[in-house]
């Protein structure tokens, strides 16, 4: 790969961005979470940016967001709740939530925080970005990287044997 822009390639440049006034930050552990808002206060002076943990996120947790986004009225909102919650999460609830800029951003909030290390561009250029989170939070990535795309193959394949059957 040539280039790739990913969230921790444009959220430093925040502070370009004329008439952003308020941001939100939704996900990731109470540390992170606060981390990252100091984080980009300093990327964005003069904005007022508010965060929410994300940590044990259920239809509660949920509710309470979306009435939290509607007092705080953000213009951009970092989602951070991992894939697919995070997607799943804006539409369920797209239509209720206050306008703004929705960014699905996964780990970057963790990343931007400087608790979660970045890999070395080099193995981004080459695909292997995968590879350095994988040896970093087996874990947590593992399934991600075995297991998912096997479920995918296997989705695929009904799909394509129910349209022709």
């Amino acid at each position: 790969m040539e280039y790739r822009l990913g969230s921790t390639d444009w959220l430093p440049s925040l502070g370009r961005v004329a008439g952003l006034k308020r941001l939100a930050v939704v996900g990731a552990g109470a540390e992170a979470n606060a981390l990252a808002v100091e984080k980009l206060r300093s990327l964005v002076p003069g904005a007022t940016v508010a965060g929410l943990p994300g940590e044990g996120w259920n239809d509660d947790v949920e509710t309470a967001a979306v009435r939290w986004l509607a007092e705080q009225q953000p213009q951009l909102v970092l989602l951070g709740l991992g894939m697919p919650l995070q997607e799943s999460v804006l539409q369920r609830r797209l239509g209720t939530l206050p306008p703004a800029i929705y960014c699905t951003v996964g780990g970057a909030i963790e990343q931007l925080a400087g608790i979660q290390k970045l890999a070395p561009r080099w193995l981004g250029r080459l695909g292997l970005e995968w590879a350095w989170r994988l040896l970093l939070h087996p874990r947590r990535v593992a399934y991600r990287v075995f297991g998912e795309p096997w479920v995918l193959l296997w989705l695929l394949a009904r799909r394509r044997f129910r349209r022709t059957a």
